[in-house]
């Protein structure tokens, strides 16, 4: 899609962001947010503090999403009991500020308290709240870029006080979400048909190799492999796979291998960054070996005693 430029333009004054069009302003996010707060958490071995009917907004809940309810929820004796637990109303705009969920954004669609980890813009006064989540959500990759920690990516409350958004008047942020709103829905809408569409052809690859490994080929491919056309069917004998061609048998699979079938070794030898690869069973998926996931190699004597077990 192809959104006409606006006709004059000028710097933006951050350095990232290049030209924006001319009658826009640059503005810091404290000067359009009346209240810019976070959260805490609550000490978990109280029973006064939790199942309560205040609900309690943690960063694995933020999904880019209107959030309607939430996991768990605390008690008016909690917010009586901790200052920094302060209820947010409908609208506020969260953002995650550190952990695997850092830069994640969420939207209450309920009044609701929130842990640490979460900052709240709450009660805009120059902004919709809809452009600065969408303005957020492009900012993304920058902003981590700028969180501080090694384990653990942070970005503090100060630093997000300091974001210069260039906006445009309020109806024109008001239009511009909508329309995001909008497109963006379209597109989700569209990703969730290719995602039904793959568990569809995920489930009909399923019955393809079901139905051949135990009824042989389609009529078609059989008889270009020089094959029988719908064979006979007959019992297998075995109550889970249910009729099989007349022509065919069932044996043990210990007997249609030369080496012998085991559940591996019951100890794990001395792993080594080199030697024969050890496949553990989360190397193992959809009926391949992943070898970026082995455990490690292991020696060639170990090898030949866990063959041998």
């Amino acid at each position: 899609m192809k959104i006409p430029a606006y006709p004059r333009t000028k710097a933006s004054g951050v350095e990232w962001l290049g030209d924006v069009p001319e009658h826009w302003e640059t503005k810091k996010v404290t000067y359009g947010f009346s209240r810019i707060g976070s959260g805490t958490t609550p000490k978990s071995d109280s029973d006064d503090f939790y199942d309560g009917d205040v609900p309690w907004v943690t960063t694995s809940e933020l999904r880019e999403t209107v959030i309607t309810k939430t996991k768990a929820c605390v008690t008016r004796s909690a917010l009586a009991a901790y200052s920094a637990l302060r209820l947010y109303p409908t609208g506020t705009l969260l953002f995650a500020m550190y952990g695997a969920t850092i830069g994640r954004l969420g939207i209450l669609g309920i009044p609701a308290t929130l842990n640490q980890a979460c900052c709240a813009f709450a009660t805009p006064t120059l902004f919709d709240t809809r452009f600065v989540f969408y303005w957020l959500w492009m900012r993304r990759p920058i902003l981590i870029s700028l969180s501080t920690g090694g384990g653990q990516p942070n970005l503090s409350q100060d630093d997000l006080r300091q974001i210069r958004i260039s906006t445009p008047p309020l109806p024109e942020q008001r239009a511009i979400a909508a329309f995001l709103d909008r497109e963006t829905g379209r597109v989700d809408r569209l990703v969730a048909k290719k995602r039904e569409l793959i568990e569809r052809l995920k489930e009909k690859r399923a019955a393809l190799i079901s139905r051949t490994v135990t009824r042989g080929l389609p009529p078609a491919a059989a008889r270009a492999a020089g094959l029988p056309e719908n064979p006979t069917l007959k019992p297998a004998g075995v109550a889970w796979l249910g009729d099989i061609a007349s022509h065919w048998t069932v044996s043990p699979i210990k007997f249609l291998v030369s080496t012998p079938v085991t559940d591996g070794p019951h100890e794990t030898p001395e792993i080594f960054d080199e030697g024969i690869p050890f496949v553990s069973a989360e190397a193992a998926s959809g009926g391949r070996i992943d070898f970026d996931k082995i455990r490690g190699h292991i020696t060639t004597e170990d090898h030949k005693r866990v063959a041998a077990e």
